[in-house]
């Protein structure tokens, strides 16, 4: 599996997931030829918008395994996965405001 974070790099270099590529979704038109059609590629962004449009940018491009991550990093963080934060020592969970 391949985990590709379709973000820009300053988002990237903020928080990703270990192991995840970064390559930004409108790049995904030219730079997909890095990627290896034989592996299912998992994409995700911040909340699934920029995910859904580089997996269909893919699937354009003959990748047979594309699965986009719903919810994104905002969805990965809500579920308690986020890492530790350099500065606080401590994952960094959502605020809801209006309560």
């Amino acid at each position: 599996m391949i985990l590709v974070d379709v973000r820009a790099p300053r988002e990237y270099e903020v928080e990703h997931i270990k192991g995840a590529v970064n390559i930004p979704a409108p790049d995904l038109r030219t730079r997909h030829n890095e990627l290896d059609r034989s592996k299912p590629a998992v994409l995700i962004c911040s909340t699934g918008h920029r995910s859904s449009l580089g997996a269909s940018i893919l699937k354009q491009n003959e990748f047979k395994d594309v699965y986009n991550v719903a919810g994104g990093m905002t969805g990965y963080v809500a579920a308690g996965y986020a890492s530790e934060c350099p500065l606080c020592v401590a994952p960094h969970i959502p605020t809801f405001k209006g309560r």
